[in-house]
């Protein structure tokens, strides 16, 4: 089977690569952060899978492999270096996490998969071209609705294109698929059926709360959104009461009050907690402090946007997060 290679310039900013050339040829790379004292090498890794190539224009040269991590970058008046390729799988699906509200969060990787792709599959296709123009990247490839609703009956379809060699991108509205989104029913049907699957990992408004919440993050559980009724939400609480990780869930706006008098009595006013809300905006918020507080003040001053809550027990070193 013969593949296309197509190639688009994208400029890199040259303080990335002078950040590169300064980690030793051993180190990690967590996240963008460079961390601790052991470390590995980073590489490109090579998966076996053909696919089409965007050429990225790097606008300063790269250490070469073997020089001293201390040295000297390249002002941008010396020659570039060789440009490098952001790889777009062919025969494969990618899973890929949008921005959560900072557009700026978006990836060069992200920008090419949107470029080109075959198909893209996405939560709401009226957003995804929203999210294209920010970005100012022109969606080439068929574009299909993928939502809750229709999942499970597009995914052999999907598949199928797959296996003739096409790259099948799968978008939600706002971060990775799967979570607490669609994208799961793809991922099935694709390992029952040996087809590949991959993600383009990127902002997660899990991940973000529960680094700004202050709240212990070596061990944490994830609920999701907590049921709608009453009755099965007090339920559902009462369950975790003996939970020691931090816990995450998410609320509506709309049902913010109404959740917090119910982990009031489910986990009394003295577990500590956090209340999160527009991460990554202009009015991100985080309010810190014990369930008591914190529900006094959502009847005090309520607050807008989609909620990530965590809480920590006292004595005991319960956590959970409101999100």
């Amino acid at each position: 089977m013969r593949h296309r290679v197509r190639a688009r310039t994208v400029t890199v900013p040259a303080q990335r690569d002078a950040l590169m050339s300064r980690i030793a040829p051993d180190s990690v790379l967590i996240g963008g952060a460079h961390l601790g004292t052991q470390r590995v090498v980073v590489r490109y890794l090579a998966c076996g899978i053909l696919g089409t190539m965007d050429t990225v224009q790097d606008d300063s040269q790269v250490v070469p492999e073997g020089a001293s991590p201390d040295a000297t970058v390249p002002d941008a008046t010396e020659p570039k270096a060789a440009p490098r390729t952001v790889m777009v799988p062919s025969g494969t699906v990618v899973l890929a996490a949008t921005p959560i509200g900072n557009v700026g969060d978006a990836s060069d990787r992200l920008k090419a998969l949107l470029a080109d792709a075959d198909i893209v599959a996405a939560e709401d296709t009226r957003r995804l071209y929203d999210l294209a123009n920010r970005l100012g990247v022109h969606v080439n490839g068929t574009v299909i609705a993928y939502h809750d609703h229709n999942e499970r009956a597009k995914a052999d379809g999907l598949l199928d294109r797959v296996e003739t060699g096409a790259t099948v991108l799968v978008v939600s509205d706002a971060g990775m698929p799967t979570i607490n989104d669609p994208g799961l029913a793809i991922v099935r049907r694709a390992i029952e059926r040996g087809l590949p699957v991959t993600c383009a990992p990127g902002p997660s408004a899990v991940l973000d709360a529960l680094a700004l919440s202050g709240l212990p993050t070596d061990r944490f559980c994830y609920e999701g959104f907590l049921p709608r009724k009453h009755s099965e939400r007090v339920q559902h609480l009462r369950m975790l009461q003996s939970e020691r990780r931090t816990i995450v869930f998410y609320e509506t706006p709309h049902r913010i009050a109404d959740s917090m008098d119910d982990l009031l009595d489910a986990f009394g006013p003295n577990r500590a907690m956090a209340l999160c809300r527009e991460l990554t905006k202009d009015y991100e918020e985080i309010r810190r402090g014990m369930v008591g507080t914190i529900r006094q003040g959502v009847v005090d001053n309520p607050p807008r946007g989609e909620m990530r809550i965590k809480s920590i027990r006292k004595f005991l070193q319960l956590q959970t997060i409101f999100l």
